[in-house]
This record gives C-alpha cells, sequence and structure tokens, in this order.
C-alpha cells in the first residue's frame, strides 16, 4: 500500500505533503474550510489523485471517532492537572496511582501536538500572544512527560513488567 503523506522539510517542524507531490496536506483542509470543492482542489493541484484525498479524509474522519472514543471512556484530564506534581512526591505515591498516570492521555495533550504541528505555529508567523500561549502549553507538556517517565521509572524499580503491563492496555 502505497503511504498516504511523506514529511518534507526541516526537522523538528516537517510538512506533510501528499505522499509523491510537494502539496502541502493543509492546502486541501484550507480549501474546505472555505467552502472551496474537492474537485476544485483537484484542479488547482492536479498532480494529488482523488484517492489520495478520498484516502486523506477516511483517514481523518478515523482519527476522529477514534479520540471520540477515547474521550467517551476515560475521564478526562488536562495538563494543567499534572502541574502541581513533582518528580519526588510521586515516591510516596501507591502503585495503582502511578499506572493511572502512566495510562493517562491528557485531553489537552492532542490540542498541544496539533498547535505544534499547524502551519501557524512558524515562530516567524506567530504573534507574541500566540507564542507565549504555545510555550506554556508546550511546558506543561514537557511536564507531564517529565511526571509520566518518572512513574514509570518508580513502577520498574517496583518489580513490574512494564512492557506486559502497557502491552495488555494497547
Amino acid at each position: 500500500m502505497t503511504p498516504l503523506i511523506a514529511l518534507v522539510g526541516d526537522t523538528p517542524a516537517p510538512t506533510p505533503v501528499f505522499y509523491g507531490t510537494q502539496v502541502p496536506v493543509h492546502e486541501l483542509t484550507t480549501y474546505l474550510r472555505a467552502g472551496k470543492t474537492i474537485e476544485g482542489f483537484l484542479e488547482d493541484f492536479p498532480v494529488v489523485k482523488r484517492q489520495q484525498v478520498e484516502q486523506f479524509l477516511t483517514a481523518a474522519e478515523a482519527l476522529v471517532v477514534a479520540a471520540a472514543d477515547a474521550l467517551s471512556t476515560k475521564p478526562i484530564m488536562q495538563l494543567a492537572d499534572y502541574e502541581h506534581l513533582n518528580p519526588e512526591a510521586l515516591q510516596s505515591m501507591p502503585d495503582d496511582e502511578l499506572w493511572k498516570i502512566v495510562e493517562d492521555r491528557p485531553a489537552s495533550m492532542d490540542e498541544t501536538l496539533l498547535q505544534a504541528a499547524s502551519p501557524s505555529a512558524q515562530e516567524s508567523t506567530l504573534q507574541e500572544t500566540d507564542r507565549e500561549a504555545r510555550a506554556s502549553l508546550l511546558k506543561a507538556y514537557h511536564h507531564f512527560v517529565l511526571i509520566r517517565s518518572q512513574a514509570l521509572l518508580l513502577l520498574k524499580q517496583r518489580g513490574y513488567n512494564l512492557e506486559a503491563r502497557l502491552h495488555e492496555n494497547n
């Protein structure tokens, strides 16, 4: 099966494009948000095939459905809910609380990652307030990753088989 999307450009912020083209995926979403049609998009970007657009829209729909399912089955936590925790405080936490941290995926994490990956996230185009908001979200995300990593380390030190436990939850 041919890949749907390729990443081009500089890391750490490469641009997702339709595979085999240089057409950024965000061009399609910009087109659709503006009320334009898929046919118009295909006329303006003839290197993109209808099948690619349909596969992209199907994949996007599947992601939205999966996210909705995940949110409906887990309590919604926010990244801010972890700000009060520090790695040392985890030492005294019971195992079940540590597992909650490890298995949690805060609702705003997806928003943070989407914001960081969006075309408007290019530093040169952001307004100062947007830069500050992005920096704050990324700081909260990095803190969550630190807390989650520390919880994993503690569980491993307490003798848990992390690979088996995490695999059974996926």
